[in-house]
């Protein structure tokens, strides 16, 4: 059988429906296809030979990305939702999944991904659920605790404080008790829509529990942590 050409490769991964992106070993990006212009914004030329954390969100602790490490040493491979940032600043919720790969006899580390806020079904949105409020489509308590562990891990002596706001809204449950759920359910939707309105780029806002929304400044997120 005759051996895959590099052409007959680049059109294969070019025109694969997800985003690919290709780094070596020292985390320097080689090769994306069309699809990551797509969700991330940046043109080839922008990002070749940069780290891949020029993606990074900021919204990820340390360990969080110590153990995507320790996944790829120990299986071969690593896969979840992982926050990431356009090149327009929005920051995104994407299934990815990292494994290792040899081409023309050179390690390198395949990156392929999708933005599932904008998935309404398929097995890595469902995955995502576990993230996710599927109400209000804000991720939940725990990716909350995610955010603002990275974002006190961040935080360098000195520096400026952050705001974490807590809104609780009031009577809800008569809300609920009076219209009924449906109802209830809209108004957190509405509530939900309403905060996340008056954000930044780069803030995040959580459903924790059933009446109760939170929100993280984001605006030292803007940092490079070293992600594959």
């Amino acid at each position: 059988m005759q051996l895959l050409k590099e052409q007959d490769f680049k059109a294969l991964v070019d025109n694969h429906p997800r985003a690919i992106m290709l780094s070596t070993p020292d985390a320097r990006i080689a090769y994306v296809n069309r699809m990551f212009h797509s969700v991330t914004g940046y043109q080839p030329e922008e990002v070749l030979g940069r780290a891949p954390s020029v993606l990074s969100s900021g919204l990820h602790s340390p360990e969080f990305y110590q153990a995507m490490w320790e996944s790829l040493n120990d299986s071969g491979r690593w896969e979840g939702l992982i926050w990431n940032r356009r090149k327009s600043g929005e920051n995104y919720p994407q299934w990815l999944t990292i494994y290792p790969i040899e081409y023309n006899g050179q390690r390198l580390f395949a990156g392929v991904f999708m933005d599932v806020g904008e998935v309404t079904a398929g097995d890595e949105r469902l995955a995502s659920l576990a993230y996710y409020d599927p109400l209000t489509e804000l991720p939940n308590r725990s990716l909350f605790q995610e955010f603002l562990k990275a974002r006190v891990s961040q935080r360098k002596p000195g520096s400026h404080c952050f705001a974490v706001l807590y809104i609780d809204l009031d009577f809800f449950k008569s809300v609920n008790d009076l219209h009924g759920h449906d109802c209830g359910d809209r108004v957190l939707q509405q509530a939900a829509a309403c905060v996340q309105s008056v954000l930044r780029k780069g803030d995040v806002i959580a459903r924790l529990s059933g009446d109760e929304l939170a929100a993280i400044d984001g605006a030292a997120g803007q940092t490079d942590p070293e992600g594959p």
